[in-house]
């Protein structure tokens, strides 16, 4: 099996990559599950925490085969990503080349898209391009949150990774375009006006930002929303009539 890096805290990531390849050395830029790094020591896995680039040292790269990222936020550099004899693989939660950017999930939830896809690319220094190797889908539902479109794409990861390997080493892989950058919401999305925004709009952005920062409609926040029933009564929540004519029951935060 080919030595890699991981650059993830996800720790579903980690158990089902050791599959298929040997962990050398795990790479998270983001807080971790203390768990998370017992399973690295007892399973001999050199653990790094790194806040910055200038952490990830081209000593760290010596004799490994492969990189592979999903959900890491920092990027590499040219020289760095040379240094493995089969690059990094990056595992993005959008569609590639469709959805480049650092929040390819809550895009696709503003843009109402009924399936979610994971793309695994070999990546260069140009953010979400180089070529991609395997690409497949979810389906989303409008119950689902960002959470649940990451268990639902993490279930296939014993089934698709497989995949992926055998499309890298029979040459089955195809250059990604430029396609749409899409800008970051760290910030979270801008604040919506209930009488110049659609509720199915105002829907996805909330289910988008339940695990996050919720979003702002007029001049209240909320944590989550629900599509109007008269019968449906839920506590600390206020009912708001969109441009649409529509209304949605919304959570107060």
């Amino acid at each position: 099996m080919l030595k890699v890096n991981v650059y993830s805290n996800n720790f579903l990531f980690i158990k089902v990559i050791k599959k298929f390849f040997i962990i050398k050395n795990v790479f998270s830029d983001k807080p971790f599950n203390h768990k998370f790094k017992e399973f690295c020591k007892t399973e001999l896995i050199n653990f790094n925490y790194v806040i910055h680039k200038k952490n990830l040292k081209i000593s760290f790269v010596n004799n490994i085969d492969l990189g592979l990222s999903f959900g890491f936020g920092l990027i590499f550099n040219e020289n760095y990503i040379k240094q493995f004899k089969y690059g990094i693989w990056n595992f993005h939660t959008g569609d590639l080349p469709k959805y480049r950017g650092r929040h390819p999930i809550t895009w696709a939830f503003l843009n109402d898209e009924k399936r979610i896809a994971l793309s695994i690319h070999s990546i260069n220094q140009k953010i979400d391009q180089g070529n991609l190797i395997h690409k497949y889908f979810v389906k989303r539902t409008y119950y689902d949150d960002e959470n649940s479109i990451l268990d639902k794409i993490a279930k296939k990861f014993y089934t698709e990774i497989p995949k992926a390997i055998k499309n890298f080493f029979s040459n089955n892989i195809k250059k990604l375009s430029k396609g749409t950058y899409y800008p970051s919401l760290i910030q979270g999305i801008k604040k919506i006006e209930s009488k110049k925004t659609n509720s199915i709009y105002a829907y996805n952005a909330a289910k988008a930002q339940k695990t996050h920062s919720g979003i702002q409609v007029d001049e209240h926040f909320y944590k989550d929303a629900f599509f109007f029933k008269k019968d449906l009564k839920i506590k600390n929540s206020q009912t708001i009539k969109f441009k649409d004519n529509k209304k949605l029951i919304l959570l107060k935060k």
